[in-house]
């Protein structure tokens, strides 16, 4: 599906003149990476709308791109099964953040979640893998985001703005759990 609308997309530029038909798989590529990175937003948007619960779902799926985008985790192999997998896995967090209460039992989480992110992070995958100095930056990149994230938690705590609060806990925990399969392999030492 994703391939089919980033064809489409390139092609349509093709025939307005946009770009070059040469251009067409660096274009292609940009089309395909732009649509990995909004589609979570979409899905969210979506989800929060139907819940009512826009403004967490947007809470929590910022700290997850943004840490996810260098901090890596599991891949489905099938567009189909990262789609409904996805989806499922964003309604829930989604569904959590009206569920889940600030306390202890959500900083330990959190904690937890912050330090398999800085110690396990980054996880590459088969489709690509990291050389020595990409991951020496992306490991960097991902502990500096998660500091980041991490701050602004602990801001919103000191405020008493708990409900925002556990919406980016959740977004916190969701990058480190896309990182437990990954992790479990390696453990595991089971190959890709």
């Amino acid at each position: 599906m994703i391939s089919k609308v980033t064809n489409g997309i390139t092609s349509w530029l093709i025939r307005c003149e946009a770009i070059d038909e040469a251009d067409r798989e660096l274009y292609e590529y940009a089309v395909h990476s732009l649509w990995l990175n909004i589609a979570p937003i979409f899905l969210v948007l979506l989800l929060g709308g139907v819940m009512e619960r826009i403004k967490e779902g947007l809470l929590l799926i910022i700290p997850f791109l943004a840490i996810r985008k260098y901090g890596g985790g599991f891949h489905a192999k099938k567009e189909s099964t990262c789609l409904v997998s996805s989806s499922l896995l964003l309604a829930l967090c989604v569904y959590l953040t009206g569920l889940l209460t600030y306390g202890i039992v959500l900083n330990s989480l959190v904690i937890v979640s912050i330090i398999s992110l800085m110690v396990f992070s980054p996880i590459d995958t088969e489709n690509r893998r990291l050389d020595a100095e990409e991951k020496k930056s992306y490991k960097f990149l991902t502990c500096v985001l998660v500091l980041i994230v991490a701050v602004v938690y602990l801001m919103l705590v000191m405020c008493h703005a708990y409900n925002y609060a556990v919406c980016i806990a959740i977004g916190i925990m969701l990058s480190a759990g896309v990182q437990v399969p990954c992790i479990l392999r390696r453990i595991m030492k089971i190959e890709y």
